[in-house]
C-alpha cells in the first residue's frame, strides 16, 4: 500500500492536480467536460511554470555566479518579499499597532469592512490556546495523546480551535513536527471553524444569500468531512 501512495505521489503536481481537480470540478456540478479542461489547464500551468523555474535558474544561474565573482560581491542577506516580511509584521506588537495606525489615515473604509466578531473569536482561540499551554494536567495530557498519533491528534484539535492556532499550542508538546505541519494543514478539511479561510466563505456566502445557511452546511459538511478522511487516511498510511 506505501509503495502504491508513493508511486501515486512520484507522478508530480502535473500528473496529479488535473485528475484532482477534474473530480473536485464534477463533484460540485461542473459538467464532465468543463471539469476535465479545467484540470487539464490546470496541469498545462504547473509544467509552464516548471519550465520557467527551470530555464531562469540554468540560464540566469551561471550569469549571476559570474557578476558576483567579477565584481566580489558579498551579499549575505537574501529578500523573502512581502508574504514573509507581511507573516512578521503581523506576529510583532508593534506590527499589531502600526498596521491600523497606518489604515485609519490611509484607508478608514478598510478598517469599517473588518469582521470584527469573527476576528475576535479567532483572538480567543489564541488566548485559549495559550492558557491551555500553562496547565500542567493539559501538558500531560496532550504530551500522551501525541506520543500516541501526532497526525490523528492534530486533526482533531483542528476541528475544535481551528488550525492555526492548534499549531501553535501543539507544537509545545511534540518534536515531531513532520507530522504536525502535515496534521493541521490537513485538519484545515471537516468543520466550519477548522480554517478561517473556511469561515470567511461561509460569512461571504450567508451574506450574498440569505435564508441558505443550513444548505451550504450541509453540503460543506458533507465534502469537507469526506475529504478529511481521505486525506487522513492517505498521509497516515505513508508516513
Amino acid at each position: 500500500m506505501k509503495e502504491a501512495f508513493a508511486y501515486v505521489i512520484g507522478l508530480g503536481a502535473a500528473v496529479m492536480m488535473p485528475v484532482i481537480f477534474s473530480v473536485l470540478g464534477m463533484c460540485i456540478g461542473i459538467r464532465p467536460a468543463k471539469a476535465v479542461k479545467s484540470g487539464l489547464l490546470v496541469g498545462v500551468g504547473f509544467v509552464g511554470l516548471g519550465v520557467v523555474t527551470a530555464l531562469l535558474t540554468t540560464n540566469l544561474g551561471p550569469a549571476l555566479k559570474g557578476m558576483t565573482e567579477l565584481y566580489q560581491l558579498n551579499l549575505p542577506f537574501f529578500d523573502l518579499g512581502w508574504p514573509a516580511a507581511a507573516a512578521v509584521a503581523y506576529s510583532c506588537a508593534v506590527g499589531a499597532f502600526i498596521i491600523p495606525v497606518c489604515l485609519f489615515f490611509a484607508d478608514r473604509k478598510a478598517l469599517k469592512m473588518v469582521d470584527y466578531p469573527l476576528l475576535l473569536t479567532f483572538v480567543f482561540f489564541f488566548i485559549f490556546s495559550g492558557n491551555m499551554a500553562r496547565i500542567g494536567i493539559v501538558r500531560d495530557f496532550f504530551s500522551i495523546l501525541l506520543e500516541k498519533s501526532t497526525l490523528l491528534f492534530s486533526v482533531v484539535s483542528c476541528q475544535i480551535i481551528s488550525n492555526v492556532p492548534s499549531a501553535i499550542l501543539l507544537s509545545q508538546f511534540t518534536e515531531n513536527y513532520r507530522e504536525l505541519l502535515v496534521g493541521v494543514n490537513v485538519g484545515g478539511a471537516g468543520t466550519l471553524i477548522a480554517s478561517l479561510a473556511s469561515l470567511i466563505t461561509f460569512r461571504e456566502y450567508v451574506k450574498h444569500n440569505p435564508g441558505k445557511s443550513t444548505a451550504y452546511i450541509v453540503k460543506f459538511s458533507v465534502f469537507n468531512f469526506a475529504f478529511l478522511g481521505i486525506l487522513t487516511a492517505f498521509m497516515a498510511a505513508i508516513m
